[in-house]
């Protein structure tokens, strides 16, 4: 069943408001849906040595393993600190990528495998009508780690490859790439899908996901269980001024199939949001994928969530804007543990006063249905800072955030918000800084993204305006 868009199907939420009121400016982009388990491996051999920050060998300790998550404590100094006053803050780090800088990237991406490699994935400008896929890859089981960096590069001028790339642990040891290969003089192009083993020292032969698709400004999006099965979500044009988000599919040693349209007849007039169309993917624990989309039909919009059932998909239903009052579902992202399923999205109510629009980056909880949809306030953003999330949930339920706030005009505060449950099951927040200065302009935003692996240990990858690639995480999990 093809999911038709259809503004009326909304809910009623339970809302819970958590107010706290700052700015935003990063530019987000996609996230893996969990992360995968890691275990201590060899350091991969790699062109790039990274700083050595002030802490020692992962110690997993005690933490590792068992039923209940890690004990944690805010920490009150930027993680980009390479020498911290408080102890309990040494192990969380943030670290310069050398030899990995970008020019006018357009999306940053980041996953980890079952081995213990982690992939950064994202895209440089080589000249105005020329572009390149990277890939940097590593083991983070100690600082001074070393990073393998791959390059897609296209032989012909005019064509951009690896627009709003997207990597995936496709394999106990092998990331996946999918990205947008576009021809420079249309704006049309191939959505291919490349793969990397650990030890190898090339892509795979690129697979063909979906040709001539001619949708350059909504993101893609990919997911895959670690064993070989692969699903990709694009927007695919079907007029002058409509789309819709399609899906395609791959199990292990087949190829890439059409897996349904997720939402349909989508409108992409000038009077449309212009991020209408933006998907995420992840998989329920039965293995099926679930996606939020980011869906109009007119100068309204709204979250819309939906399901695979083959031979096509449940819904959609609406996680928000019952009233159709504004641009709700920008930067869509949804995850699930257990039988809980989780989004977030950024809101924007409309006839907000000139000069005081907020954009309100909002979690959205449910279980069955989009019934009982639980709305919490996560932050209240001025809409002119063009703001942005990325969201990850760990295997024990627990929700984690990036984000930044401008401070001026050419620095922003990137943060990192996690959830936390005590003895008695209560989940409450806590708050850290990854970097306090990170590079900003208005024409180019700070990217950012993140996966939570079996320990709940956060990798976080972002791009400053200087063409700078950051990642950051801890060595207490």
């Amino acid at each position: 069943m093809n999911a038709h868009f259809e503004p009326s199907k909304t809910r009623h939420f339970a809302f819970v408001a958590l107010a706290l009121v700052t700015s935003a400016c990063a530019t987000l982009i996609g996230t893996d849906f969990e992360g995968r388990p890691r275990q201590t491996a060899a350091t991969d051999a790699g062109d790039a040595d990274l700083d050595h920050p002030d802490v020692d060998s992962r110690d997993g300790g005690e933490n590792d393993g068992g039923d209940l998550p890690p004990p944690d404590t805010s920490c009150g100094e930027a993680w980009t600190l390479k020498t911290k006053n408080d102890p309990s803050c040494a192990k969380r780090t943030s670290v310069t990528l050398d030899s990995f800088d970008t020019l006018d990237a357009q999306r940053v991406s980041i996953a980890a495998t079952s081995a213990g490699r982690v992939g950064i994935a994202t895209d440089n400008t080589i000249d105005v009508d020329q572009s390149e896929m990277l890939l940097g890859h590593f083991v983070p089981d100690k600082p001074g780690f070393n990073v393998s960096l791959l390059r897609r590069r296209p032989t012909l001028a005019l064509y951009k490859w690896g627009y709003r790339t997207k990597v995936v642990a496709s394999g106990t040891d092998t990331l996946g790439v999918a990205s947008f290969d576009v021809d420079a003089t249309s704006d049309s192009g191939n959505i291919v899908f490349v793969e990397h083993a650990a030890g190898a020292s090339s892509f795979t032969t690129p697979e063909l996901v979906a040709e001539s698709v001619g949708s350059v400004h909504a993101q893609l999006d990919a997911v895959s269980d670690g064993a070989g099965t692969v699903y990709v979500a694009f927007l695919a044009h079907t007029g002058p001024d409509a789309a819709n988000v399609t899906a395609r599919g791959r199990t292990p040693g087949g190829t890439f199939k059409a897996w349904g349209d997720i939402v349909t007849s989508l409108y992409l007039g000038a009077t449309a949001p212009s991020t209408v169309g933006a998907v995420s993917l992840s998989l329920l624990p039965s293995g099926i994928p679930q996606a939020l989309v980011h869906a109009a039909q007119g100068v309204n919009s709204t979250p819309a969530y939906a399901t695979y059932a083959g031979p096509g998909w449940t819904g959609p239903c609406n996680l928000a804007n019952e009233q159709n009052n504004g641009v709700f579902g920008r930067d869509p992202r949804t995850a699930s543990q257990a039988d809980t399923k989780f989004a977030t999205y950024f809101g924007q109510e409309a006839n907000q006063p000139a000069g005081s629009k907020q954009d309100v980056l909002t979690l959205a909880t449910w279980q069955a249905d989009c019934k009982a949809v639980t709305i919490e306030t996560i932050d209240a953003i001025p809409a002119s800072s063009n703001a942005h999330a990325a969201m990850a949930v760990d295997r024990f339920g627990l929700v984690h955030l990036v984000w930044t706030s401008p401070d001026t005009p050419q620095s922003c505060t990137l943060h990192y918000r996690r959830q936390v449950r005590d003895g008695k099951g209560t989940v409450s927040w806590l708050d850290d800084v990854i970097d306090d200065a990170a590079v900003t302009t208005a024409s180019q935003a700070t990217l950012i993204d993140i996966v939570v692996d079996i320990h709940a240990r956060p990798h976080i990858a972002y791009i400053t305006s200087d063409g700078h690639v950051h990642y950051a995480t801890r060595y207490d999990r």
